[in-house]
């Protein structure tokens, strides 16, 4: 299980011992070598350009690199986020609203790691013991749930982010996009064969539904047909919180005047202008009403932010910001851009040149982009 310490020194000394070449040999499989960065990445304790020029300055990266294409997918994603918008938060392909993906809610049996599919459920349980799970799994559990229960991908977007350390709302919804066909040219589908080579053994799906073709399974997902659920068994899931866990003092405009503020996407201290003024760590009511962390999320950026920040605050939208600098992220911006605020955004910091015209697929980003066109 994994366990994510706190402070930037825990992230350092990550990237310090990281096996790149294992990392590419075994990252498919679910007890893979992988990075463990994830969530430090996501909110902004360790840059992608910190990542990069550590590992191109002891592995003199190629293009063809995997983990660095894993660093591009991210800014690929963050690029999309920047010409889409709110779209992310639909489907991008119009074409594909399908009646079929008709559930708008998670049911309880996978809430609660009861649907009676040992890859799934152990999936579920992964995610609420240590807030992460390995990709593979992510795109089973997403695919399961799209394409099999028939459950609108927003639905499982959501849910997921909620629970995740690491979550981002772009690398999250736009993989779930991927996964349901509406940011992609195809469904991502799997079965009990491709289970049984990158999971562990006791997670294997052999003689259920899943043990048929690829292509029976696709006619079943393109289909009106869904898969039924297990057993509702106890409940399981972590509560959501739409607050801090801890106790926070409220925002007062004086507060947040002529400070460097710390946003849970951007928890570090290299910013020129936050070394000459007080650094303040916030939380902004109208992201958190709609998006809810579990507790163990809280407390991971919490903590981080602890370490870091002078204050720190709970705000409520109707408190107005001035004369202050904070990183630009699309997490906040929406919040701070359409607020009024005086409020100076430092540029957030990326590995490759940003695009000025939309790159609809990852493969066009990286063609445009490529190694060469590292800042």
């Amino acid at each position: 299980m994994m366990n994510f310490k706190y402070g930037r020194g825990s992230a350092e000394k990550i990237l310090k011992n990281f096996k790149i070449k294992q990392y590419s040999a075994t990252r498919n499989y679910v007890n893979g070598y992988v990075s463990k960065l994830s969530p430090y990445i996501t909110h902004g304790i360790m840059t992608l350009p910190e990542i990069y020029e550590y590992l191109n300055s002891n592995f003199n990266l190629n293009k063809d690199e995997k983990f660095l294409k894993e660093l591009a997918w991210r800014e690929f994603f963050y690029h999309v986020w920047k010409f889409k918008n709110d779209q992310i938060f639909t489907s991008i392909n119009n074409d594909f609203i399908n009646k079929k993906y008709h559930i708008y809610e998670m049911p309880l049996d996978i809430r609660n790691a009861s649907t009676g599919l040992n890859f799934i459920d152990k999936t579920v349980m992964c995610l609420y013991e240590s807030g992460y799970i390995h990709n593979h799994a992510r795109m089973w559990l997403a695919s399961y749930i799209v394409h099999f229960r028939k459950i609108d991908w927003r639905i499982g977007a959501d849910w997921l982010y909620q629970h995740l350390i690491d979550g981002d709302l772009a690398s999250n919804h736009l993989s779930w996009q991927w996964v349901a066909g509406t940011f992609s040219n195809k469904p991502y589908l799997f079965n009990a064969q491709n289970v049984a080579k990158y999971a562990p053994e006791d997670w294997n799906c052999n003689g259920s539904f899943f043990d048929d073709s690829y292509e029976n399974l696709l006619l079943f997902a393109q289909s009106l047909k869904k898969i039924e659920g297990g057993p509702i068994k106890k409940k399981v899931e972590p509560e959501l919180f739409k607050t801090p866990t801890i106790e926070i003092p409220f925002a007062t405009t004086e507060n947040l005047s002529q400070v460097w503020i710390i946003h849970p996407w951007n928890i570090n201290k290299f910013s020129v202008e936050s070394r000459s003024k007080k650094r303040v760590g916030v939380f902004f009511e109208e992201f958190h009403t709609k998006w809810p962390w579990s507790k163990k999320r809280w407390d991971f950026v919490i903590n981080n932010m602890k370490l870091l920040c002078d204050e720190l605050y709970w705000c409520e939208k109707s408190v107005p910001i001035i004369n202050s600098h904070t990183e630009e992220n699309p997490h906040i911006d929406f919040i701070l851009k359409k607020n009024t605020n005086n409020l100076t955004f430092q540029k957030k910091p990326c590995v490759w040149n940003e695009q000025i015209e939309y790159c609809k697929s990852f493969t066009k980003f990286w063609k445009k982009t490529n190694a060469s066109n590292v800042k």
